[in-house]
């Protein structure tokens, strides 16, 4: 009986040792995988499946993508790094942590390319193949990262790696476990990978590619997508020029460009717009409302104004006038008549009335316009 529960005992301590050997911890121990030059380099995916993440879920692609996001955001590991509670969009990072013994917390400054505190620069990466993209095991290093949890020193020949020392409100917050403002995220000028912006003007349509130059920077902001956030903007030349743009999308579906000859709106730059049709010479006639064609327009365009009859509806004298032959003064929106303009970021204005006009508003001309063609043609 005796030598039963023996041979049991050790079929028990054989099974413990033997499940206790296959435990990644102890595997990594027994295979090395843990000794490496840099504190930052083991690769965790040698030991911890990497095709894991092709079995997610929806919901933890999505908190996967987030995590991929936040190690490519520098100001934010360097944030976890040096200790962070606080962050000032002006360039401040307030910390828990006094390094020189000063008596006060450091306090880490945005010098336009790194964080600087009592001349030591920081601005921790860990794109560490440095190929542009967080992948494989730099994912880990987010939350499995004794340096960015303040566990250990800086970055060394220690062992740098382990079990997720972070939670919830460390993570998303800071050492003090308090949630902080995403500002850190937002804030595109002290941040290489959290946000962008392309704004570009007339000039990038005035080449041989004219407007197909807008259609390749819309594809680089695509991809540029793919990465981080990116936006782009035109730069609107003139007073209410994306106004034009929003109304004539509202009213045809098309925010430019749009020919009506057909009997409905058709849309197809390069062919329909205003400069397409004035190099080509097919225009017989033309009006210009609120707009400078004599001084933007492409010469080419400006010397058949000049050859066909112009119809200018303004309130300003340009350089139009010189072309026009004939001139329609207006009120002037938001000081003679009340009226709406768009910013270029699309936010609306209401403008109201300062004093009385001393010319009929740009909306009576035009009625009166139409309702004389109307009864030319008989309708």
């Amino acid at each position: 009986m005796e030598t039963k529960k023996l041979i049991l005992y050790l079929i028990l301590i054989s099974s413990i040792i033997a499940l206790i050997s296959q435990t990644p911890v102890m595997q990594a121990v027994g295979r090395g995988q843990h000794t490496f030059i840099s504190g930052r380099n083991v690769d965790c995916v040698e030991c911890h499946r990497f095709d894991a993440y092709m079995d997610m879920n929806s919901s933890q692609t999505l908190a996967l993508e987030a995590h991929k996001r936040a190690a490519g955001n520098k100001n934010y590991t360097t944030y976890l790094q040096v200790g962070g509670i606080s962050y000032d969009p002006a360039g401040f990072i307030y910390t828990n942590v006094d390094s020189d013994n000063s008596g006060t917390n450091d306090t880490w400054v945005w010098n336009g390319s790194v964080w600087v505190y009592n001349n030591t620069f920081r601005l921790y990466d860990l794109d560490i193949d440095q190929n542009g993209v967080i992948d494989g095991a730099e994912i880990c290093k987010l939350c499995h990262n004794l340096e960015l949890m303040g566990v250990s020193t800086a970055v060394s020949e220690v062992h740098t790696v382990g079990t997720r020392y972070c939670d919830d409100d460390r993570c998303h917050g800071n050492r003090v476990k308090q949630y902080n403002s995403y500002l850190l995220f937002q804030d595109g000028s002290k941040n290489m990978t959290a946000f962008g912006a392309i704004f570009f003007g007339m000039g990038l349509t005035q080449s041989i590619s004219r407007y197909k130059n807008i259609d390749n920077a819309i594809s680089l902001i695509t991809e540029l997508n793919s990465f981080t956030k990116y936006v782009i903007t035109p730069m609107r030349g003139h007073y209410n020029v994306t106004g034009f743009g929003q109304v004539c999308a509202w009213e045809t579906g098309y925010a430019t460009a749009v020919d009506f000859a057909r009997g409905a709106p058709y849309y197809n730059p390069g062919e329909t717009a205003a400069n397409d049709l004035l190099t080509r010479k097919e225009t017989d006639a033309a009006m210009i409302i609120a707009g400078d064609a004599g001084a933007h327009f492409p010469a080419d365009s400006v010397r058949h104004l000049a050859r066909i009859p112009v119809i200018q509806i303004d309130p300003y004298w340009n350089p139009t006038t010189e072309v026009a032959n004939v001139v329609i003064p207006v009120a002037i929106c938001g000081v003679e008549v009340e009226g709406t303009a768009y910013r270029m970021d699309g936010v609306s204005l209401r403008y109201r009335k300062l004093i009385e006009p001393t010319h009929p508003t740009d909306i009576e001309i035009l009625e009166k316009i139409t309702e004389r063609v109307k009864e030319i043609r008989g309708d």
